[in-house]
């Protein structure tokens, strides 16, 4: 229900979850220098026809 009491309670639930957002955000931002390294990054490789599941539609084995 949209009671003054329930609009500042959700008020004071969204002001804290921006502020934690805020917090997470400037520690991120403070942290990506350091994991600008190359050589830290993943390569992530999708499953392609020439590995995993089989031959594809149309091709035969």
């Amino acid at each position: 229900m949209r009671t003054p009491e329930n609009l500042a309670r959700f008020a004071a639930i969204k002001r804290e979850a921006d502020a934690r957002r805020r917090a997470i955000a400037d520690q991120d931002w403070e942290q990506k220098p350091a994991a600008a390294d190359p050589g830290s990054q993943q390569q992530h490789q999708q499953p392609g026809p020439e590995r995993g599941h089989g031959p594809g539609p149309g091709q035969q084995t």
